[in-house]
């Protein structure tokens, strides 16, 4: 699938929140460029660690993409979460509330 309009490389280093980071690899590595040595990582490995990026604007996120790191560093699993207001938190894929969990290979 090509993407329509990726996430732009324009985006304020600001938009980007995580729930901790490794030194050097902050959220804003999180941005899939050209970059291989660009990456955010966690500093603790659970399944409480999150990403967040704000788009600016309700938008239709149509894909979710994922880029591992060396060393056997990256995301095997994961949920999508949205929000208006950056407050109240919604699953994707669920009116119940239920997490949708998926995998990357």
């Amino acid at each position: 699938m090509k993407c329509i309009r990726p996430v732009p490389f324009d985006v304020h280093p600001n938009h980007f929140k995580a729930s901790t980071s490794l030194e050097g690899f902050s959220a804003q590595g999180g941005l899939i460029t050209d970059d291989v040595e660009a990456a955010w990582c966690a500093a603790e490995k659970n399944a409480e660690q999150w990403i967040e990026v704000d788009l600016q604007l309700e938008t239709d996120v149509l894909a979710v993409a994922l880029q591992g790191l060396y060393k056997h560093s990256w995301v095997e699993t994961f949920y999508v979460q949205y929000s208006t207001d950056g407050n109240t938190w919604y699953c994707y894929g669920s009116d119940n509330g239920h997490k949708v969990i998926f995998n990357y290979s």
